[in-house]
Order: C-alpha cells, then sequence, then structure tokens
C-alpha cells in the first residue's frame, strides 16, 4: 500500500493509476493472492478536486457537473472508484455515473449480486456499448476490493460473501493442523482492526487464523462446527482476563469459516515443556505468577453472569446463573506470548473457548447431556467417563478444575524431575493400563482415573505412586510442596457434591475438618494466592544467597542480611521475618556447601519454608 500522500491533483498521476498503486495484497490458506484498497484509501483518493480533474475534459454544464461531484462525494466515493478500474473514463464515465445517480446506485446499494439485484442492473448497466461484458464483469470482481471488513472490538461475527477478501496476508512456515481445522499465522492490516480490537491483540499486527476445513469435517457438520464455535466465543469474548485468549473475529465467507485470535509467538505449554528447566528464583517466581494467573481467569470465567440468557433454576429460586466451563483445557491450549523482557517466561493464556461449553450454573454433567465430547481423554475428569459419576449430579465447571490438576501435576514434574521424566510418566501410565487390561489399548492418552469393577472411579495407582514420590522431593510448607498439596488434596479429587448441597461458589472449605471435594478455581486461586508471601520471600532471598555465598563464620551475619533483602525487595510487603527464621535460611546456606552441587536444584527448587 503507498502511504496515502499521492493524489491526482497533487501529481501528473492519472487517478487509475494513483488507485492500482494503493492496493494491497491478500493471501490466506491456499486461495490465490488478491488485491483490495485498505480502509481510508478510497477517502484519500477521491477528492472534489480529484473528481473534478477526472472529469475536466467532458461536454459538462457547471451546475451540473458541481451536482455530480456532489452526489459522487457524499454518496458514491466507491462505485465512481469501482467504475474506474472497470475502465471507463471520459464521457462514458460521466454517462455511467449519471445514470447511477437518477436510478439510486449508491455505495450502500454494494455488493452488486447478479442473482439478487437483477433489476438494479438492469436499470444501472445500461446500453450494450457502455457497458459490455468486459466492463460489466470487472465491475461485479472488481467492488470486492473495496468491501473489505474492518474488525472492531464490538462486532465479532462477520458473515461475507465468498467472493469477499480478507484484510490478511499468511505468514509463510507458521502452521498447525488440529482437529476441527488449521491454524496459521497471517497479519492484518493496520488500516482494518480498529484501536480497541488492536490493543487488545497486545498492539500487534501478527494474528493466528484458525481456519474450519470441510476435508477435516463433513461438509454437512462445518456449519453446525462452526456455528457452535461461534456462539461459544461471543459469550466468552465478553470476559477479559490477561490470561485469556480473545476472539478478535468470527468470519464466515461462504463455505469458508475463520477465527482470528491473538498470536501466541512462544507457542504452546505443551511445546515449553519440551525445554529443559533451567530453575532459577526468577523463573520459578515467574511459574507460580503464571499458575495464578491461570486459576484467576478460570475463576472469572466460570463466574461469568451473563443476565441476557434464561436461567432454568431447576426449581430452585436464586439459583446463581451464568458460567462457562471451558471443556478441553490441556497444555496445547495454554498458549505463552512472549515478554518484553528477555528474562522473563512471557504470559501464559488459555485458549481454544471456542470448545468451551457455555452452561448456567446448575447444568449437570450426565451422559447424555453433552452432544458431543470435545475433551482430550487424558485431562477428562472422572464424571466423563464413570457411569456411577454420571448419575451424581455435578457442577460442571468442576470439569476444568480436575484438567487443572491434571496440568499443575505434569508442571510439578517437569519442575522437579524434567522433561524426559515427564514423558515417560504419561507413557507409564498407557503401558500400565495395558498391563492390566485397563480402558483402550487404542487410547495412547488415558485419564488420570482407572474405573472399578464396582463401576466406581477412583484415582490411578500410578498417580497416587507419583504423589508420593514428589512428595519426598518438596515438603509441605514450601511452595512445591504446598502446590502439590493442592493438586492431590483439592483438584485431583473424584468425589463430588450431590444434589442435597447448595451449590456454591466456592464447594471447598478452607478446613479441612468438612466434606472434600474437588475445588472450585476460586479455592484454587485462593490457595495460590496463599502461597505467595512465602513465594516472594524465598525468591528475594535465593537471590541474596547467589549474590553473597555463605562463610562457615559468618553465616548468621549473611542469613540476617538475607533476610532484610527479602523483606525491603517484596513488591507486596510481607511480614518481618524473625531471628529464628534466619537461623534457619542461614544453616540452608551452610548445607548447600557441602552438598554435591548437582544437589543444589532440589533444595532451591523447594523454596525454602519460612514457618
Amino acid at each position: 500500500m503507498s502511504d496515502g500522500s499521492i493524489t491526482a491533483t497533487e501529481s501528473e498521476i492519472p487517478l487509475a493509476d494513483c488507485i492500482v498503486a494503493s492496493y494491497a495484497r491478500s493471501k490466506i490458506s491456499t486461495d490465490r493472492e488478491q488485491k483490495y484498497l485498505p480502509e481510508g484509501t478510497v477517502e484519500q483518493l477521491i477528492t472534489p478536486s480529484s473528481i473534478r480533474e477526472e472529469l475536466s475534459d467532458i461536454p459538462i454544464e457547471p451546475e451540473s457537473l458541481d451536482n455530480l461531484i456532489n452526489f459522487i462525494v457524499t454518496r458514491a466515493k466507491k462505485v465512481f472508484t469501482i467504475t474506474i478500474l472497470a475502465q471507463l473514463s471520459g464521457l462514458d464515465l460521466c454517462n455511467a455515473i449519471k445514470t447511477f445517480q437518477d436510478v439510486g446506485f449508491d455505495d450502500d446499494k454494494l455488493p452488486v449480486l447478479p442473482d439478487r439485484h437483477a433489476d438494479l442492473m438492469s436499470a444501472a448497466f445500461k446500453g450494450r456499448r457502455l457497458w459490455n461484458a468486459v466492463r460489466k464483469e470487472g465491475f461485479l470482481t472488481d467492488q470486492w476490493g473495496l468491501l473489505v471488513p474492518v474488525f472492531t472490538k464490538p462486532r465479532l461475527m462477520h458473515s461475507l460473501q465468498e467472493s469477499a477478501i480478507l484484510p490478511l496476508e499468511r505468514v509463510s512456515g507458521a502452521f498447525k493442523g488440529g482437529t476441527f481445522g488449521d491454524v496459521y499465522e497471517a497479519t492484518v492490516h493496520r488500516a482494518h482492526i480498529d484501536d480497541e480490537l488492536f490493543k487488545r491483540n497486545g498492539s500487534r499486527n501478527n494474528i493466528a487464523v484458525k481456519e474450519i476445513k470441510a476435508s477435516q469435517l463433513l461438509q454437512g457438520d462445518v456449519q453446525k462446527a462452526y456455528d457452535i464455535e461461534a456462539l461459544a466465543l461471543a459469550r466468552s469474548s465478553k470476559v477479559e482476563h490477561e490470561n485469556l485468549i480473545p476472539c478478535l473475529a468470527a468470519i464466515e465467507k461462504g463455505s469458508m469459516h475463520y477465527f482470528l485470535f491473538p498470536w501466541a509467538d512462544a507457542g504452546s505449554l505443551e511445546d515449553f515443556w519440551q525445554a529443559t528447566p533451567k530453575l532459577s528464583p526468577d523463573f520459578l517466581m515467574d511459574i507460580f505468577e503464571q499458575l495464578k494467573g491461570l486459576a484467576a481467569a478460570l475463576e472469572k470465567l466460570h463466574n461469568y453472569d451473563d443476565k441476557n440468557v434464561p436461567v432454568e433454576s431447576e426449581g430452585r429460586p436464586g439459583s446463581p446463573s451464568g458460567g462457562i466451563r471451558h471443556g478441553d483445557l490441556k497444555p496445547a491450549n495454554i498458549l505463552i506470548f512472549k515478554s518484553d523482557d528477555p528474562k522473563r517466561i512471557g504470559t501464559m493464556k488459555i485458549a481454544d473457548m471456542g470448545l468451551a461449553k457455555y452452561h448456567q450454573v446448575q447444568t449437570r454433567l450426565r451422559r447424555n447431556a453433552t452432544s458431543s465430547r470435545y475433551g482430550t481423554s487424558r485431562y477428562e475428569p472422572p464424571e466423563a467417563g464413570a457411569p456411577k459419576l454420571n448419575t451424581t449430579p455435578a457442577m460442571s465447571r468442576l470439569y476444568d478444575t480436575w484438567s487443572m490438576g491434571c496440568i499443575f501435576l505434569q508442571f510439578l514434574v517437569w519442575l522437579l524431575q524434567g522433561k524426559e521424566a515427564l514423558k515417560s510418566f504419561n507413557e507409564s501410565i498407557h503401558e500400565y493400563n495395558i498391563k492390566n487390561q485397563w480402558g483402550s489399548m487404542y487410547d495412547l492418552e488415558p485419564p488420570y482415573y482407572i474405573i472399578g469393577s464396582d463401576n466406581k472411579a477412583q484415582l490411578h495407582p500410578l498417580i497416587v505412586q507419583r504423589f508420593g514420590e514428589l512428595s519426598r522431593s518438596c515438603t509441605r510448607n514450601t511452595a512445591l510442596g504446598d502446590l502439590l498439596h493442592i493438586i492431590k488434596a483439592k483438584l485431583l479429587i473424584v468425589d463430588l457434591p450431590s444434589s442435597r448441597e447448595r451449590p456454591t461458589s466456592r464447594w471447598v472449605s478452607l478446613s479441612e475438618s468438612r466434606p472434600r471435594y474437588r475445588a472450585t478455581a476460586q479455592v484454587l486461586r485462593e490457595r495460590l494466592d496463599l502461597i505467595e508471601p512465602r513465594k516472594c520471600a524465598s525468591v528475594a532471598l535465593l537471590s541474596a544467597i547467589v549474590e553473597y555465598p555463605a562463610s562457615r563464620l559468618g553465616w548468621v551475619e549473611e542469613a540476617d542480611q538475607a533476610t532484610d533483602k527479602a523483606h525491603y525487595t517484596n513488591e507486596r510487603p510481607s511480614r518481618m521475618f524473625t531471628r529464628e527464621v534466619s537461623v534457619r535460611y542461614a544453616r540452608l546456606c551452610l548445607h548447600l556447601q557441602f552438598m554435591p552441587r548437582f544437589n543444589h536444584w532440589k533444595v532451591i527448587a523447594n523454596f525454602l519454608s519460612i514457618g
């Protein structure tokens, strides 16, 4: 696209050439390359002076010319531009525009569709000499280059004709195939995304295009898949959170269907785990910050209340309304966006909200209640497959907290034992199931539960075994130990509340004396919040230890310095540390000196308790 500074009156370039020089390129998927005029270009080029210059050689009364120019400027700038592109000039151009004015054919009548606007075309395109087949076909084709959609925050859904052009250009090499379509990177023209949406996209032109293809779904199911996803996205897009990926646009273009999202330039959590963890204070602090953000985002989704959606209260007055369940939480659906600070891991965001199921809070997960199961088997909760649980009403939002528990457990395995251990851990569950003839041998990613002979679900034996291994690596009253406790005691819990219990936003009390049910996202977020003060203090202390190694003679003084630094460098002040805590820190410093260096990371990763 040109910079918009060239106009026909400011140069000797013909108006038609100025228009063509302003074209931008559109190319997505395997479509042929197309040209279009970016939004605002017509306004820049088609001015009273440029129109007058274009019609200067026409024998026409000044009053009639002024009237024609006024019609073009106020009502028909695009029609005038398309007519020029259809190779009409001079007297032919003047006569064509006068006819358009007489029959009321202006920009509001675009696009012209032969099968729908036969009468308009018959009246507007008069005369075989003026409008021969080539010119008429040119007008019908060129009009699409001026009718390119502008994506705005208030408008999510765009229903376009098949010939419509999208202001997108695919970035080569970035591609990922999926069950419901292909995902690839593209750039959106800045003139075709409003400021609010541009800001929501991180002030970047790069976007992710998700294309639903007929080759991957039966043609009759493509529309259904799009409608389901678009409905879920329309609702979930109202929930804004730093750790949620918004849908920027949902596009139906003839038989093609697209969704636009921010492009995750750091890949997914699945990709993130392919690297070897390099534990450091800053890294561990980042991890906990992101886990807390994911929990807060899930809480906001689950507690979303749409007043415009009718609520089926199931006979219980005062039942809470709203609530969105994701339904397919997994590492591949947690995407990472790079930080401006190269030392930070970036921001983790929940993606693929199009597969989310919108529920009233009181919706139950029964086997016959869900028409389609989108969830990945490994992250599905027991109620998705256990007959006994399927007859027990359960809050559908607890589906997601089980999935989050699976993800957090894998995160902990990766942090403490590495990427190879994580890979073998997941593979071992499949091998164990085959050996014991549980489930299907074709299910390569079996869930973290089993169905016993009594048709009751229970936690998978290998998960219980892994809990024991991790407990030996990270004790309670440490950050990682507390995270393990949350996973074990709050998230990967089979039991669900019964229908006799009054639904609340919590369901799990902080008191251990109450019945132990799976936690809500709110409880998860609150529990992670309780870890944070200790985490911040410990990380600051660890930084101090790295900078000021303790000596055998001065370890108490060294610990005091570390304690002071931990206290005064916290973003949010924590309570003052006692001398006893300082001594405990110092003992750790001394302990590290006598440990083999390769064991240091285990102790550091354990974050140190502050009592």
